[in-house]
């Protein structure tokens, strides 16, 4: 694998928009890579598969540097990294499950370096009920290649999740050919509100709607 890359400039290509393919809240946009440009502001990586992964099962390995036909490292990444499937089968799935490191938390962002994105890569996004919240496919993400430099085809991934969405639970990664490869999964979190304090803030709503109903009834006889 050539990992001669061509100049600074391209890990500063600017992002662009996609279209999320079923949620209108999950958000999606990509940086261009070669090497990575890094986590989001305020995001921390979590996953960043350089010894055992608590939560990823399924058909995958933990690989780094390339080896021809089967697999190749994200441009610029040298360190350890996921590829889907394993160096055994041509296709398969690897599910990491989130519901340990993310339990009491929303996710407001994620982000990942996702390698050669390919149009037979395909990532799946559930919330911790294991219910589908959006799938996004390689060939969304132009020109989805397979080039192992290209800054354009080896990009940082942005989520942005609103609503019920950021009841992030799992993330599903498949690929149907030689391979879906990624590497440093950042997530920003905040606290899901307690039971009592949801109470409070209904309870406050329905005390402002009342002062403002008042309000409003209040006239003065001439």
């Amino acid at each position: 694998m050539n990992m001669l890359l061509k100049g600074a400039a391209v890990a500063a290509v600017a992002s662009f928009m996609i279209a999320s393919s079923a949620n209108a809240a999950v958000n999606v946009t990509t940086t261009a890579g070669a090497p990575d440009p890094g986590p989001q502001a305020g995001e921390s990586v979590l996953f960043n598969f350089n010894g055992a992964t608590p939560g990823l099962s399924g058909d995958y390995a933990l690989v780094s540097g390339s080896s021809s036909g089967v697999y190749a490292a994200p441009a610029g990444d040298a360190s350890q990294y996921l590829v889907v499937p394993g160096v055994v089968n041509s296709a398969g799935t690897a599910t990491l499950d989130l519901t340990t490191v993310l339990a009491g938390l929303y996710t407001n962002t994620f982000s990942f370096y996702w390698g050669s994105v390919d149009t037979y890569n395909t990532l799946k996004l559930y919330d911790k009920s294991h219910t589908l919240i959006d799938t996004i496919f390689g060939n969304t993400l132009p020109p989805a290649n397979g080039n192992q430099v290209d800054a354009n085809s080896n990009i940082r991934v942005n989520f942005a999740l609103t609503g019920a969405s950021r009841d992030l639970g799992y993330l599903e990664f498949t690929s149907n050919g030689k391979a879906f490869e990624l590497d440093d999964i950042s997530f920003a979190t905040s606290a899901v509100p307690e039971p009592a304090t949801w109470a409070m803030m209904i309870a406050g709503f329905g005390l402002a709607g009342t002062a403002i109903r008042r309000r409003r009834s209040t006239f003065v006889v001439a």
